[in-house]
């Protein structure tokens, strides 16, 4: 017969196999592996949309973006276009957001992994617009196939001022439509004694 000790030191083990797996079926249920594998993501791609749809005089009150984002060799690249349907510029034009090569003076100055399905990344991009040169920070969500109501989006353009004075922000929003890809490597991590 086992001791009250022994039984709940067997118990605490069957719950931890339950909880995280044992990676051998004749292990021992009190000292289960814990093994698991890393994700570094070195890049995020995708397009979609967020936002409600609501319709407006000027069509659909929704973001779209395009991004390819991520860093080679410790150093950020990528290119980004955002545009919000919510409201239009003086020009009469939805605003549009851009970052890339075609746009002097725009770059991807960041991009750091957050968790294993999100990473934020910065820099500076051109309002086509205004021909506003704009610093920004945003914040990509992969968190499965298809995106749709799963991944997310989120975008801040602290120096320009919307038409309530707030600082320019949208989301974090899943999408309505598209697809966000994490690209990167899985690691395996060490089992934990």
């Amino acid at each position: 017969m086992l001791t009250t000790s022994r039984n709940t030191a067997l118990l605490l083990g069957l719950a931890m196999c339950a909880l995280s797996g044992c990676d051998h079926p004749g292990a021992s249920p009190t000292a289960p592996s814990l093994a698991t594998s890393a994700f570094l993501m070195s890049g995020m791609q995708g397009t979609g949309g967020m936002g409600g749809g609501t319709p407006t005089y000027y069509g659909y009150d929704r973001q779209w973006f395009d991004i390819d984002v991520g860093t080679s060799n410790g150093l950020p690249y990528g290119t980004m276009e955002y545009i919000d349907s919510g409201f239009v510029k003086s020009d009469g034009h939805y605003p549009d957001f851009v970052v890339g090569p075609s746009w002097p003076g725009t770059a991807i100055t960041g991009f750091v992994q957050t968790s294993s399905a999100c990473a934020q990344f910065q820099g500076m991009g051109y309002l086509k617009n205004t021909g506003e040169q704009l610093a920004f920070d945003a914040m990509a969500c992969d968190h499965g196939t298809p995106g749709v109501g799963v991944d997310t989006f989120e975008i801040q353009v602290p120096q320009r001022l919307i038409t309530n004075g707030g600082v320019y922000r949208a989301g974090p929003l899943p999408l309505v439509y598209g697809d966000l890809t994490a690209s990167g490597t899985a690691t395996p991590a060490a089992p934990i004694p």
